[in-house]
């Protein structure tokens, strides 16, 4: 659970991220300005914080995997989801959320195609965004299932002890 809400605050920075740099880009009577190029700064720093909360939260959800192989009552399959989701952020997001950031650094430097390159960026930021909702999404449904087999399993056991109960009383 902790894990999908961290995920969910990367998704909203990222979201964030790209509102404003479609603001910079929609403003075209100041993109070539020194203040365009502080803001392109500002939202290129803005996405490398987001890629490195990405990272540390895919190491975080790799010590959850950890520990839950050591969980007998943890599925295969959730492993295995859990294994995708963590594939997705690190293979997917991350690589977008680098490039979105290498190419506001080359427009923020220079002003010749900086609405191309702040159009590639955006390109890339929505990439990483699309990423980590499906990363968000997937989570979404492997814990859903998580927490319904751990009801189930609860409820089997209660089950199983009230059956010794009965049978104890029968005798």
């Amino acid at each position: 659970d902790q894990v999908l809400k961290q995920l969910d605050e990367r998704i909203r920075d990222e979201e964030r991220a790209l509102e404003e740099s479609k603001a910079i880009t929609e403003n075209k009577k100041d993109l070539n300005s020194e203040r365009a190029s502080d803001e392109i700064r500002k939202v290129e720093a803005s996405e490398k914080a987001n890629q490195d909360a990405l990272q540390k939260l895919a190491e975080q959800m790799s010590d959850v995997m950890k520990d839950a192989l050591r969980n007998k009552e943890i599925l295969h399959d959730t492993m295995n989801e859990w294994s995708k989701i963590h594939e997705t952020m690190e293979q997917k997001a991350s690589p977008e959320m680098q490039n979105a950031q290498q190419q506001m650094a080359q427009a923020s430097q220079g002003s010749q195609q900086r609405e191309q390159q702040m159009k590639q960026a955006q390109e890339h930021q929505q990439n990483a965004l699309n990423a980590l909702r499906e990363a968000a999404n997937k989570m979404q449904t492997t814990n859903e299932n998580l927490f319904a087999r751990n009801f189930y399993n609860r409820l089997r056991h209660a089950a199983s002890s009230e059956s010794g109960i009965s049978d104890g009383l029968k005798r």
